[in-house]
């Protein structure tokens, strides 16, 4: 039997066309590959364009944030680039210049703004503090410069100039300034005050210092040693009084530098010893116990030094108990001289020992006891003005010590 030739055609067409189905569901695989790549891709875009918009909303928010706040210092704001000339003023600047931002922009900061003496030649004007914050990337301070206002006057400046920074490069610096030429005032008008209270405080002083004098030798001829030491201690202490209205005097008048003149090699067990005298009487003076090896030598103001232990033991006297034992240490170790005041009184809560030394602040324990809160302020503005440091250590109802440690000389 012969085979029939249709067969072999209708095998053929089945093959091609199963082709053809393959092949069209290959591409349609293919197609939605890339539909859904394009859609990922899409996607991504999308989201980018999102963010991209989201950071320039955000940057657009801090930029008015950063104007309304330069707007809104109270304090004079400018900006130079490298070349040190404005890129940007706020409007407490214009008012303090008299010109406005779109007058100043582009002009030589240093030039147009700070003031230099018409009679200096230009080679001997000192250069730009800009020039150094910009090339060191530090920041400059001072109270004492003078800034153009239009009209050909000028006025009193403190300005801090800063580096600006992006990427950790410096594009420039942006500097704050505030007039004070109120402040000078309030200054001279402060200066003029205590000349007149140092003049009030001295005549009077005068006199009780003069007839202080005349007891202390009277009772000297009339063989009262105990009274004549008692006189002498008046004596004493008002010169001390003394001492300390020239030294409020001379700090308002003193260049910061000339404040060296005042120091001394200051023999720390001697001060101490002269200090409870003082203060204390005949029946204080017996619980008052101090224990020194030596006198680690520190170079300071002694006047300085006398306030604060006369503050420290003048607290150890009036919140401890008439009898209790009083002790006061002097040591050094490799850096510091320490002195360390202790009592056996009503202690120190806890809580109020991180304010202790704050201007004001009295404790929870004093109760009635009389006192205004500024002995231990004052105390710690003298021992860190030496780059000292003074704090407290207490127990309820046990006592407190009270320690500062100073600078040995020539550490």
């Amino acid at each position: 039997m012969s085979e029939h030739p249709g067969n072999d055609d209708n095998q053929e067409s089945s093959t091609h066309a199963a082709d053809e189905l393959s092949e069209a569901k290959s591409a349609l695989k293919a197609a939605e590959e890339a539909f859904e790549v394009s859609w990922k891709v899409s996607e991504q875009l999308l989201i980018v364009g999102l963010r991209e918009h989201e950071l320039v909303h955000q940057l657009r928010r801090q930029l008015a944030f950063y104007h309304a706040l330069a707007d809104s210092l109270g304090e004079g704001i400018y900006a130079v680039n490298l070349a040190g000339r404005i890129t940007f003023v706020n409007p407490v600047a214009e008012h303090l210049l008299g010109q406005t931002e779109a007058e100043l922009l582009g002009r030589d900061a240093y030039s147009t703004l700070h003031n230099h003496n018409s009679d200096t030649p230009p080679m001997l004007v000192p250069p730009s503090p800009l020039i150094a914050v910009m090339r060191d990337g530090t920041s400059y301070r001072t109270q004492e410069a003078l800034f153009n206002r239009r009209g050909e006057s000028v006025f009193p400046v403190a300005y801090l100039a800063s580096p600006i920074i992006s990427d950790e490069q410096i594009m420039g610096a942006v500097v704050s300034f505030r007039d004070i030429t109120e402040m000078q005032r309030l200054q001279r008008a402060r200066d003029e005050t205590m000349v007149l209270l140092s003049h009030d405080l001295r005549t009077p002083l005068t006199t009780i210092l003069g007839y202080a004098k005349y007891l202390h030798d009277h009772m000297e001829q009339q063989g009262l040693t105990k009274e004549a030491r008692w006189a002498n201690i008046l004596v004493t202490s008002g010169q001390r009084m003394n001492s300390m209205i020239e030294e409020v005097l001379d700090r308002n008048f003193r260049e910061a530098g000339d404040d060296a003149q005042t120091q001394v090699v200051v023999n720390l067990v001697e001060l101490c010893q002269r200090m409870i005298a003082q203060v204390a009487n005949s029946t204080e003076a017996g619980r008052i116990h101090l224990h020194a090896i030596e006198s680690p030598p520190i170079v300071a103001n002694p006047i300085q030094i006398e306030r604060v232990v006369i503050n420290l033991l003048g607290n150890a006297l009036k919140y401890s108990t008439a009898g209790s034992p009083i002790v006061i240490r002097v040591s050094h170790d490799d850096q510091y001289a320490v002195v360390a005041i202790a009592d056996e009184g009503i202690g120190i809560d806890e809580r109020d020992l991180a304010q202790l030394f704050e201007k004001f602040y009295r404790t929870r324990t004093v109760g009635a006891i009389e006192g205004r809160g500024l002995g231990l302020y004052g105390s710690r503005l003298i021992v860190e003005s030496y780059g000292g440091r003074i704090w407290a250590e207490s127990e309820l109802g046990v006592g407190s010590t009270f320690i500062f440690m100073l600078p040995l000389s020539g550490s």
